[in-house]
């Protein structure tokens, strides 16, 4: 699986990047041990095990590693991929994910929400 919780969370975009025609299947999910910023309007993860902050996207089961490499073009070199354990809302199951985490200056960073559909409009 990998877990989103940016843009990646809207399926026309999704489908866009992995460059197919249906819509992929995402399923609520939450993830523990991370804490949130934003880059410019952009969400971004950083890993922070102390955090209580509950992270909630979406998991996607992606099917090849061409589907991983292109989800990792479309999220740059800005980030790094780093496993996750994300637990699915609708059954509370528990599944590793790939998180795409930052890997750029905190600096960079700053406190903020990224909300989906203000972004989709």
């Amino acid at each position: 699986h990998c877990f989103f919780y940016g843009t990646l969370m809207d399926p026309h975009t999704l489908a866009r990047v992995l460059g197919v025609s249906s819509r992929p299947e995402l399923h609520p999910a939450t993830v523990h041990g991370f804490r949130a910023k934003l880059w410019g309007e952009y969400p971004v993860l950083l890993r922070d095990e102390s955090s209580a902050e509950a992270i909630h996207g979406m998991a996607y089961p992606f099917r090849s590693l061409a589907e991983l490499r292109r989800l990792a073009a479309y999220e740059t070199e800005m980030y790094r991929i780093e496993v996750g354990e994300a637990t699915t809302d609708n059954n509370g199951s528990m599944v590793l994910a790939y998180v795409f985490v930052w890997d750029g200056e905190e600096s960079l960073l700053r406190e903020g929400h990224f909300d989906l559909k203000d972004w989709q409009l």
